[in-house]
This record gives C-alpha cells, sequence and structure tokens, in this order.
C-alpha cells in the first residue's frame, strides 16, 4: 500500500483539521471544541492558510468567510481549482445566514456551514460526520482502484491466452500439417504426428473456452446462435468418455425421449456448437467419476416447448452442497476437484438462453435436466448445408482451377511463414514475403500484388499501421483496393473492428487449417493484378460472395441500392462534388462489409479515401472497379 493509501484507514480520532479564522476568541473556542479528539492546526488569515495547506494537506478545514485580505470564498476557490487540495472538505464557519450567502459557498465546493455563535456539539457532530463522509468516500476510491487493477491483471492473463499462448499453438498445429503433407512417414510416426496436431488443437479449444467462461462471467460473450444437432453433439461427449467410463466399469448410454438413437438421426437446438459440446463434457464426466462402479449414466434428449438434455447417474449429491450445487468452486468427494466443471455449465446453459437444474434423492440418483431454446426453421436449413467439421483430408478445390495470383505473405516469425508458404505451395500463387510492415509497405508500392495476408503485431511498422499506409497509398496513386486479410492469433470484436477501420478486408485466425486458409483466399481473390481481362459478356469472370440464407430475402434490394449509389458516385465524379463522393464511399463501405460483401467494402474505402485525398483519378478508377464489381456479382446462399 502506498503512501497516500495509508490515510484511507486512519482513525477519524487522528484526524488532522485545520481552523482558519482572523478572530482570537472563535480559534480558541473551535480549538477548545474539538483539541480532545483531532490534531488541530491554526491560521489566522487566508494566504497562511494556502501556505500551511501546500506543506501537508489537513483531512478538514473550518474557514471563516469574512477575513481582511483574502476573505473565505478566495480560499475555497482556490482549494478547489488544485488538483491536490480539491478533495479537502471545508466547512464554513460564518454570521452570514442569507441564502445566496450559502449557495455561493456550497457553489464553490463547500460541504457543510457552521453559524456563528457555534455550539460546540453542533460543531463535533458536523466534523465527525464529514470525516467519516471523506475518508469513506477514500476507502471507496482505494477498493475502486484495487477492482481496476484486478480487472487489468485479468486482461492481462486474458492477452496472454490470446496471444501468447495461441501463437505458439500456431506452429504446434501447423507443423505437423506440412510433415504429414509429403505422405512420406511410416504409418506409426504419421499416427505420433497426428496426435501432436491433436493436442495441439485441445490446447487451444481449451484456451478458446476460458477466455469465452471470463467473458461470460463479465457479461462481455456475444452468443452466436446457431441450430445445434444434439444427438452429434452426445455422440462426441461418449465417445471422450468412453475410456474413463471403462475404467470405472460404467455402461454410457445414449437416448433420444427414452429410445436409443437412430443412426443418423437429428434434433436440433437453439445455442453454440461447442459450448453444447463442452457443457454436456463436463456434466457426463462428473456423472461417470460419482457413478458407483458396474452402473449405468445415461444422457437423453428432450423435446418439448423447451428442449433439452437430462443426464442421469445413480450417485447421490451430498446434502451439504445441494443448494450452491453449481456455484463456484463447489465441490464434494473428488480429489483434485476444481469445482468449476457445474459452475461452467450453468454459465454456458444460461449464455445460450437456457437453464439448467439438479434433482438428487436416495431413491433417484441424480438428474441434472438442461433447457434450451428450440432452434428455428431458418436455423435448421442452415445448420443442415454447413459442412461437417474440417479435417486434414477436407477435399479442396481442384488446384487446377485455382486463378493466378500474386501474394505478399507478412508475417516477423519465420516458422509462421514458412507454414504459409507450404500451404500455398501451387503453381497459381506467386508469393513475395515481407518481415514486418514497412517492409511490406515498401514492397507493395514496388510491385503490384492481387492480395495480402499480414500479421498484426510485428516490429518498425505493425499490422494497422501498414494496412492503413497501403489504403492510402492506393487512394494516392490510383490503383484499385487490394484485399489485404489480417491473420492473427487474436480474435475479439474490437481488435477485427480495429482491423476493419485500419482497412483489412476479412480477419483470419491463429492456428489456421490449410483448407480454411485457402477458401478464404480464394474468397477474396480478385482479377490477379497486372493482367488485362477482356472476356467475352458470356463467359465474364463471377465474384462469388457466401450470405447467410436468412439475409436471401434483403440482398436484391441491398444490390440495388448500391448499384444506385455507384450510378450516384458517377455523377458525382462529373460535378466535381468529392465532398458527396466521400460520403457515398464511407457509406458503401459500412454497409457493405455488414452484409459480407468485403471487397464491395474495400472499394468502398479507396473510393472515400481517393475523395478525401482530392484525387478523382484514383476515386474514377475505383468506382470503375465498383461498377464492373456489381455487374458480375453472384450471391450463394449457405
Amino acid at each position: 500500500m502506498t503512501d497516500g493509501d495509508s490515510q484511507y484507514n486512519r482513525s477519524i480520532s487522528g484526524a488532522t483539521i485545520l481552523v482558519v479564522d482572523d478572530t482570537e476568541a472563535n480559534v480558541d473556542l473551535l480549538v477548545e471544541t474539538l483539541g480532545d479528539d483531532y490534531e488541530v492546526a491554526v491560521a489566522m488569515d487566508g494566504e497562511s492558510a494556502l501556505e500551511y495547506v501546500a506543506e501537508g494537506p489537513p483531512d478538514l478545514i473550518l474557514l471563516d468567510v469574512m477575513m481582511p485580505g483574502m476573505d473565505g470564498y478566495e480560499v475555497c476557490r482556490r482549494l478547489k481549482d488544485s488538483e491536490g487540495t480539491r478533495d479537502i472538505p471545508v466547512i464554513f464557519v460564518t454570521a452570514k445566514t442569507e441564502v445566496e450567502d450559502e449557495t455561493r459557498g456550497f457553489d464553490l465546493g463547500a460541504v457543510d456551514y457552521i453559524t456563528k455563535p457555534i455550539s460546540p456539539p453542533v460543531v463535533r457532530a458536523r466534523v465527525r460526520t464529514h470525516l467519516s463522509l471523506m475518508m469513506a468516500r477514500q476507502e471507496l476510491a482505494w477498493q475502486n482502484e484495487e477492482l481496476r487493477e484486478a480487472a487489468r491483471l485479468r486482461d492481462d492473463v486474458d492477452n496472454i491466452m490470446r496471444h501468447d499462448l495461441k501463437a505458439p499453438l500456431n506452429r504446434i498445429i501447423g507443423l505437423p500439417q506440412l510433415v504429414l503433407k509429403d505422405g512420406a512417414l511410416p504409418p506409426e510416426h504419421a499416427a505420433v504426428i497426428r496426435q501432436i496436431e491433436e493436442s495441439g488443437y485441445q490446447m487451444l479449444k481449451m484456451i478458446n473456452l476460458s477466455l469465452d467462461l471470463f467473458k461470460m462471467e463479465r457479461g462481455t460473450y456475444r452468443f452466436d446462435a446457431v441450430a445445434v444437432d444434439l444427438p452429434r453433439v452426445v455422440h462426441r461427449v461418449a465417445a471422450d468418455n468412453q475410456g474413463l467410463a471403462k475404467v470405472r466399469d460404467i455402461a454410457l448410454e445414449s437416448r433420444l425421449e427414452g429410445r436409443p438413437i437412430g443412426p443418423g438421426e437429428s434434433f436440433f437446438v437453439q445455442g453454440e456448437e461447442l459450448l453444447c459440446y463442452s457443457m454436456l463434457g463436463n456434466l457426463v464426466k462428473n456423472a461417470v467419476e460419482a457413478a458407483p462402479s458396474g452402473s449405468a449414466v445415461t444422457v437423453d434428449i428432450l423435446s418439448g416447448e423447451r428442449p433439452g438434455l437430462w443426464v442421469r447417474n445413480p450417485g447421490v449429491v451430498p446434502e451439504g452442497i445441494r443448494e450452491t450445487f453449481f456455484d463456484k468452486y463447489v465441490t464434494a468427494g473428488k480429489s483434485g476437484g476444481t469445482g468449476l466443471g457445474t459452475y461452467s455449465a450453468r454459465l454456458m446453459a444460461e449464455t445460450q438462453g437456457g437453464d439448467i437444474r439438479l434433482e438428487t434423492s436416495e431413491e433417484n440418483g441424480t438428474a441434472i435436466t438442461v433447457r434450451f431454446r428450440p432452434a428455428s426453421e431458418a436455423m435448421i436449413r442452415t445448420a443442415r448445408k454447413r459442412p461437417e467439421a474440417e479435417t486434414d483430408v477436407e477435399d479442396l478445390p481442384d488446384p487446377s482451377t485455382f486463378p493466378s495470383l500474386h501474394l505478399l505473405l507478412v508475417d516477423d516469425d519465420e516458422i509462421n511463414l514458412a507454414i504459409l508458404r507450404r500451404f500455398l505451395d501451387y503453381p497459381a500463387f506467386a508469393i513475395d514475403e515481407a518481415a514486418h510492415g514497412r517492409e511490406a509497405l515498401e514492397r507493395y508500392t514496388a510491385e503490384p500484388f492481387d492480395l495480402v495476408i499480414m500479421d498484426v503485431e510485428m516490429p518498425v511498422m505493425d499490422g494497422f499501421q501498414a494496412a492503413a499506409a497501403i489504403r492510402k497509398w492506393e487512394a494516392g496513386n490510383g490503383r484499385p483496393a487490394v484485399p489485404i486479410l489480417a491473420l492473427t492469433a487474436h480474435e475479439e470484436e474490437a481488435f477485427r473492428s480495429r482491423g476493419r477501420e485500419a482497412g483489412f478486408s476479412g480477419h483470419l485466425t491463429k492456428p489456421i487449417r490449410k483448407p480454411a486458409l485457402i477458401r478464404a483466399l480464394l474468397g477474396f481473390a480478385p482479377n490477379p493484378a497486372g493482367r488485362e481481362t477482356e472476356p467475352e459478356p458470356e463467359l465474364a469472370a463471377v465474384d462469388r460472395v457466401t450470405v447467410d440464407p436468412d439475409l436471401e430475402e434483403l440482398i436484391p434490394g441491398f444490390l440495388a441500392k448500391r448499384r444506385q449509389e455507384a450510378d450516384e458516385m458517377g455523377r458525382a465524379l462529373e460535378t466535381g462534388d468529392l465532398e458527396r463522393l466521400r460520403q457515398l464511399g464511407h457509406s458503401l463501405k459500412g454497409s457493405s462489409r455488414m452484409y459480407g460483401f468485403s471487397r464491395m467494402g474495400d472499394l468502398g474505402q479507396a473510393v472515400e479515401e481517393a475523395a478525401r485525398a482530392d484525387d478523382p483519378a484514383a476515386a474514377r478508377e475505383n468506382v470503375k472497379a465498383l461498377t464492373d464489381y456489381l455487374k458480375r456479382v453472384e450471391v450463394v446462399y449457405k
């Protein structure tokens, strides 16, 4: 604790009171009234009072109003104007009783008035009250600072987990993919490498989940509701716990409304698959550990208006923890238990708009019921179109169909660059590299590129600065905006938003699998740089944009509006109205990215920056690119 903090814990009886009055009799009376309980200092005029306070501030000031030279109002004003003294409570002691006088004192910052002739009991009571209030405020301020410091520490841990731990995971996950790519390893060695890769993904899931739980506690988690197929989740959790169940001689039973789940059978609820998987995993693991040897643990999917899950085991929860079963750190009977499993299950259930309930008795054992919100038909349609989770062998487009692209890869980590090089090792891709943002800017301005993939946290010049500099250079040199993808361990929305403001077209999260990287690259790839393309109309290149089916009714009107804006941009160029052009570009940037049209958003930003730079030639080039894009864009709903 600092010296400043120590005053928060001082007792009121040890406080220092400064009495300021030019009449000796008044001073004597106040000293006699307060001297037994407090340290009392005296100043006979305003100047002396300010000098005393400058040497060491008292805890409270009793201040006469009418004094020769500097009156009490001026003393109070100067005290309140100074950062070091403005928090000292000032009580005016005066014979003035007019409302205007009191109002003036309170406006200057006084906390109270005592009228002459004084009453010693009243003086003691007022002083004690305001000292108590002052010290309570100081204690509260100190506690708030402690809370802020604790929050800063948690944010530091959050950042360490998000970046410092996830960045090395990019290597743990990426390097095995490179080793396995050649197919030259003996099967037993390849199996070990796959185990290393899978362990990396398990670590990544643990990091992500711990970050998410932290956000849930703070109320900052952004729930992304989709249709979750519960039988699929139940099968995964059962497979994960088979080893533990076998060791404990526990049978695992999975059911849908009391009957076995049929092959390929689906049942959807509203949630997030990772949260459902983690929540059920905690509950089933706890149930297997709590169930008597030789018994069974049953997971039953429940239908109805509030669909859900029911996890039952024959064990009984001790009576002493039943009321607090889902509270933090509550545990019983398990060596090494943290008491976080059921607590996190409650957080995840409530975050998904559901609830969780415990029933336990000697007769029926223990049942935990989780209820969800039902999934909408639109969610279910989207879920049925959604591909299975990525795997190493996920099908990629035929490499012979890849467009010829000149790529710039930017990262200060040589291993990360090596992983990207191997992932993108196709004849269609020409690759250049840069180790930091400044080198990336120098390369970009020296020759044309079709797409940039760039780390964010780098020495010399970071990714935000580099992206902004590239966009500024494009606007000033008549170059159409090229897609710039951020590849970073950060995934929070504030980071993404900052990236969009800097000029990034998209956001990829480390560690990234090869299929996700290829899909992102092909999704953002424009017509190759420096290549004149004037195809026949019926063979014109198509820009495909994937959009959520829920937006299908809105997209035709959205695109029609954007075509109108492109026409208006042309008219603004003809009339020289660059301010209107800037406004249109800014609007296009935001609305396009909201709907997922990142390329169109980049062109909007390029138009905005060209107009701001008073460069009609660059603006005209980007408006033409926008018009061409709107002619060939094709929307795919999935």
